[in-house]
């Protein structure tokens, strides 16, 4: 499909088409750079779900997140992230 227009509006579609284009590309090398960190957040947050789960006497499964919190909905339990620092036990299974 041809689209006939100004030689301005060709130069808006260009820087257009060419901001979204680096856009894109900056996200995917962010997202590659960032991937450590993810995992690492992921870790910790599987650490402090199983020592709440521990503490609290329920399954992993029942507990969320919140900011700075676990939270067990059906009991509306919450323990924060500091207090599950103070007992936790990180040594690996």
């Amino acid at each position: 499909m041809r689209c006939n227009v100004g030689p301005e509006a060709q130069q808006s579609l260009y820087k257009i088409a060419h901001s979204a284009a680096a856009s894109s590309t900056r996200e995917r090398k962010s997202h590659r750079r960032n991937r450590p960190l993810r995992i690492f957040g992921a870790q910790v947050r599987g650490v402090l779900l199983d020592n709440a789960a521990r503490k609290l006497d329920v399954p992993v499964e029942e507990l969320t997140t919140e900011p700075s919190v676990v939270v067990h909905a059906k009991s509306s339990r919450k323990l924060g992230y500091g207090d599950i620092a103070a007992f936790a036990d990180v040594t690996p299974p």
